[in-house]
Order: structure tokens, then sequence, then C-alpha cells
């Protein structure tokens, strides 16, 4: 599998055509790699309005990968799901049944017969075959692509030059991965690969991974059910990207994107762009390991004329970017106003989150002068000790702040929707202290330092969750897994722009750094056992998506508090604070639960006698590094907690000694 060749060969497989308004190409070369072991579909008259496309990448021998580009076709059709255009159940029906087919005994002859016919001097107890592929296919109905993917080759789609994964990798080291090969009585080595070999999770054939008689087909060592992404074609939609994974591994794939979609603009022909994509793929020599295996591509085009619209995008990039960028210097200025001016002996809950709250609005209104839409994205909530979030008084309820109390510190900023969150946890007094309290400040620190190190673009945030885990583990604290953090809006993007939470959760649940993607980084961390309770009423609320007040039979007050609420916070979080002077609010409230309008924020805490520390910050991501939308240097302070701890593994050690990779500023020419 990792053998080469002393010169690659560079010769090339190359063929293209148009049908129903959509033009394709394909280009494959055998590159550094000994043999040849991709193979492809590219079949735009599949079936009436339906178009089929695909990219195998074989492993250990090209012949699984040659027999399922054959047959997978008309077994798609044979599907009674396909027939009756239930696509998504048919593509993941024909990938499982592509094994069943494979362990018949004509199938293993077919599979023996390519092997001779392309390595005639093997003996006969050398003709078995043990091969796999990669499959990733991309069927077109009408207007809808549906892209299944098994394996690591992968397709983007270029919506207006912003690259859309329609695919994610399935490696053994993702948590759901792992958990499914220990199960089958697996195991998966430190270099992310099953029992040793394989570094791919699912695939078709494989088959001596797949004898275990006691489990079905879906939960062997390596499976062949795929994840299967649908997408209904708008007008921004572009280009697609197919390419088995010798394609991603040596450029990032937001480089090879933006260097199809230049040509495309530029009218070179698409054969010529996949030829001159595998050219600029290839590694220089076999030394560093990557780009050096066989590639095959696959470039659809989806829209007839592809607009230049680069200097616009970038011009919108950079105000949405100078939007985070205000709003996180106004999170990060009044949060440590709070630390400095606020938090002392005897100080009211109350009164620093009413402070903090009109801080922030006040700061807002000095930026971005023609711009309404600012202020809060969450109103500030002060959590003392063992309390965990979401502590927000609507009124004076005489809580205060008392010496050695281990205080939380959230807000969030937003200018014209665009946010920016920061969560630090300070120490109360002027001693210092060690101990429990002090290990899990610590902690979370040191997890979210570390955590900041793995974040890096095109990365899987099952990575950054992992570290979080292992660097809290080193300090004999626990993880609080019920911290819900913002729900990102529109699909999970908020003007072009992802906008993710990253946690100690992430894990199960993981997707990769995106090019100008913003993130936020969110460590919570208690020194006992982290037993999680609601302690009291929350006054802390969310609006729902996609949700419309019914006025039948609803007073005109609850009207006009929830078109209040509907102009100032159609997205963020709110407190019922800013409303206390509308009459009847606690009525009206009341309705719009009934209505199912609103989401009530929960306020969480751990045992008392334990304590909880939080950090939370927003980053922004591209291809350069990280910059830090709030947080960043001398923001936290924790030169009052002592610890004792010295972290032993050897992996957290060597990341907090790194420096984190940020990204590389330019400077603004004077106007």
């Amino acid at each position: 599998m990792g053998s080469y060749l002393q010169k690659p060969i560079t010769q090339k497989e190359t063929h293209s055509g148009k049908y129903g308004g959509l033009e394709f190409a394909t280009s494959c070369m055998q590159g550094w790699r000994t043999n040849m072991e991709d193979a492809h579909i590219t079949d735009p008259k599949f079936d009436k309005e339906t178009q089929l496309y695909a990219v195998f990448d074989g492993h250990g021998g090209f012949e699984v990968a040659e027999f399922t580009a054959k047959y997978f076709p008309q077994q798609l059709k044979n599907n009674k799901n396909y027939q009756n255009k239930n696509f998504q159940e048919a593509l993941k029906e024909t990938f499982m049944y592509m094994d069943q087919l494979l362990q018949t005994e004509e199938s293993k002859q077919e599979l023996i017969n390519l092997i001779k016919a392309k390595k005639p001097d093997l003996k006969p107890e050398e003709l078995k075959s043990t091969a796999g592929c990669t499959a990733n296919v991309v069927l077109i109905h009408k207007n809808t692509i549906y892209c299944a993917n098994a394996g690591d080759s992968r397709c983007v789609l270029s919506t207006e030059g912003t690259l859309v994964p329609l695919s994610e990798d399935h490696k053994p080291e993702n948590e759901l991965e792992h958990q499914r090969v220990k199960n089958a009585g697996g195991e998966v080595t430190a270099q992310g690969r099953i029992n040793g070999n394989l570094n791919l999770s699912r695939a078709i054939g494989d088959l001596d991974y797949k004898n275990n008689q006691n489990l079905p087909q879906d939960q062997q060592l390596i499976i062949s059910l795929p994840d299967v992404k649908i997408h209904e074609i708008t007008h921004k939609d572009e280009f697609l990207i197919m390419g088995c994974d010798g394609i991603w591994e040596l450029k990032e794939q937001e480089e090879l994107l933006q260097f199809c979609r230049k040509n495309i603009i530029e009218k070179m022909d698409l054969s010529t762009i996949c030829e001159k994509s595998l050219d600029l793929l290839l590694a220089p020599d076999t030394k560093g390991g990557k780009g050096c295996d066989n590639m095959s591509i696959i470039l659809i085009k989806l829209k007839k004329n592809i607009e230049n619209t680069e200097n616009q995008q970038q011009q919108q990039q950079q105000l949405q970017n100078d939007k985070f960028k205000q709003a996180g210097q106004i999170a990060n200025l009044v949060f440590q106003r709070i630390t400095k001016e606020k938090i002392m002996q005897n100080s009211s809950v109350f009164e620093i989150c009413k402070f903090a709250d009109e801080e922030i609005v006040r700061e807002c209104k000095k930026v971005y002068l023609k711009e309404k839409n600012k202020g809060l994205a969450s109103p500030t909530c002060i959590s003392l000790n063992n309390q965990i979030n979401y502590n927000c008084p609507i009124q004076d309820n005489k809580q205060v702040i008392k010496n050695g109390d281990l205080v939380k510190i959230e807000l969030g900023v937003h200018i014209d929707g665009f946010p920016a969150y920061i969560t630090g946890t300070v120490l109360c007094g002027a001693n210092q202290v060690e101990g429990k309290k002090a290990e899990c400040v610590h902690a979370a620190y040191q997890a979210l330092q570390a955590a900041l190190r793995t974040v890096q673009f095109g990365f899987s945030t099952s990575g950054t969750s992992r570290i979080i885990q292992l660097c809290i583990n080193q300090y004999g604290c626990t993880p609080i897994q019920e911290i819900k953090g913002f729900e990102a809006q529109k699909n999970g993007q908020i003007g072009g722009l992802i906008y993710q939470i990253v946690d100690q959760e992430c894990e199960n649940n993981s997707f990769r750094y995106e090019h100008q993607g913003v993130y936020v980084l969110d460590v919570c961390v208690c020194n006992g056992k982290g037993q999680v309770s609601v302690c009291e009423e929350s006054n802390v609320y969310q609006v729902l998506k996609n949700k419309q007040l019914s006025i039948i039979g609803v007073k005109k007050h609850s009207q006009n508090l929830w078109k209040e609420i509907q102009e100032k916070q159609p997205f963020f979080y709110f407190n019922l604070r800013d409303y206390q002077n509308q009459q009847h609010l606690e009525q009206s409230i009341q309705e719009f639960n009934k209505q199912g309008l609103l989401e009530k924020k929960e306020c969480l805490q751990v045992d008392q006698g334990e304590f909880v520390a939080r950090f939370q910050i927003t980053v922004g991501v591209n291809s350069s590094g990280v910059s830090f939308i709030t947080g960043g240097d001398d923001v936290f302070d924790i030169g009052k907690f002592k610890s004792g701890v010295q972290v032993q593994n050897e992996e957290i050690k060597k990341l907090l000694s790194q420096e984190i990779q940020q990204n590389k500023k330019k400077k603004n020419k004077k106007k």
C-alpha cells in the first residue's frame, strides 16, 4: 500500500462531456504509486433526468474499485427504493449490497480474473482478493444533489466561491467510528489505524474485516453504509469537485476550489482544469508522503456562467470580519471593566449584570452609527462557585459576591447580527488560592490553551474536543457536558460565515474548521463529580426560529411586546429585565410560552461544595491561522490560582509549548 516508484507516472486518462445543462470532466493519474487502484463513473445519461458520478479509491488492490464501478450503476437501478425515487435509501442499500455481491462465488472468481489479467505471473495461491475501496457517489436528479460517501474520498460544492462540503471523512479516530470498532472487537492505534492496518473505517470490500457472524452488517469493524447528504441546487451553486483522498492531501481543499473557480471564470475547458489540478497536487518527491497517491478528480459544472465576484466577496467578507472584530473588542473591554472594577467583597450580582449590559449598549452606540441592529448577543450573567451559567437576576435578589468566591462572567455582543462571546473565571479578593479550586481553574484554562493549538483550517473539531477532555483529566477534574451554547442561526451560518460551538461534547458530532469560519471554544470544568441540576428560575430566553405570534385572542400589550422582542432580539438571548416596564409582562411571557415562541435557558449548578470554572472565547479561522475575536493576550488572568499539578501527558505538554498559529495580518494602506 505504501510502495512508490522512482519517478511518478504523470500520463493522464481524461474525458469530458455535456448533457442536460451540466458539463463535466474527469482526469486520473497513477502518480508515485506502483499501481493504479482508482476507478470512477461519469454517466450524465444514467436515467431520465438523472446523472451519476462516482469515485472509487482502491486499497490493497485495484480489483474491488473496478468491480464496484462496473456493477454499482445497474444495482442502483435495480433497487426498489430507487425505482420509487427514494434515492437516499437506495444509495445506502446499494452500497451495502455491493458487499453482499462481492461474497458470491461468481464475484470472487471475477475478482481473481481481474487480478490475473494485470498480474499473470502470480501463483495460484496468491490469487486471492482482500482489497476494498472508498466510495463517493453523486446522484443528480432534476435539481437535487444526493452525495453518498463511505471512506475518505470527498465531494465539495462551490456556492458563489464559498466551499460547502457535501461529505465527511470516515476515520477510525472519530468517536462514533472508534466506538463501533471497539464494540466489534477491534482496536484503533495511536496512528489512527484499525488493528494496525487500515486508516479508514468505512469502505466497500475489505471482507476480512466484516466476518463477525454475531454482528449485523452495519456494526462490523469496517462497514459500507454511507452518509448521504441532500442539497437542493440554487442559482448560487456553481460546480462540484469530487476526488479520492490523494486529491485532498497536498493542498487545502479551499485552495483547490479557488484554483478551479479562477480557471472556470477565465473560460478554460474543464478537462484542462482537471489535468492542471493533478499537476498542482502531485508532490515533487516522496519524502513527505503527501501528494504521492493515485489521483482521480471529477469536476461538474452546475452553472453556465460563473461571474467573477471575487472583489465583491472580499469586500463583503472584510465588512463581516470587521463587525465580528468590533463586537469582540467591546466584549473584551466590558469583560475587563467588570473584572477590574466590579468583582469585590459585597458587590451585588444584579448591579454588575445591569452595569455590564448598559456598558455594552453604550459602547455599541459609538460604532457603526448607521447600523441600528447591535447590542447584546447574550445578557451578562454572573455565576458563583458551584453555579454554571445564566445567573442573571431580573431584579435585586440581594445576592452578593464574597471574598474567595469563584466568579464566572459571561457576556455577548453583536454588531449587525455578528456575535462575539466571552466567558472567564476570576477570584474575588487579593489572596492566592490553591487546592481543588485552583486545579479546577487551571484545568479549564489550560484545556482552552491546548485546544487553541488544534484549531486549524481543514482540521476536525473532534481533535479539539479530544484534547480538551485529555487536558481536563490531567487535573483530575470533570467536564460539564450539559452546557448548551449558542444555536447558530441560518443553518449554521451568520452572514455567510460558518458559526459553531466547539466544546468537549463536539467529538460526537464533529466537523472541519472551514475557511473564514467563526467558532466559539467553550470549556467548562468541575472539581467534583459534576452532577448537574437546575438551581433557580432563569430570566434568559431565546426566540425560537421560524415562529410567529398568533394574535387571535392575544391582548394588544402582548402583541406590542412580541413586536419589540422581534425587533431587538430576533436571534440572540435576552433578559426579561430589558422589558420590565412593559404592562402585564408575566402574562405576556406565559402566552408566548403557550404558543411555543420562546426557549427558556436553565440556570444550572453542581453540588454544594464543588466549584465550576469556565472559559469561552470566539475565534476566526482561515488558511493562515487563528484570529482572536474575544480573548487573546492579557484578557484572562489566572495568577491568583496556584496549581500543584504538573501535566504529564506528552501530547498536551507538546501542544502547550507551541505557539498558537495566528492569522498573519496584512498592513492596511493609509488612505
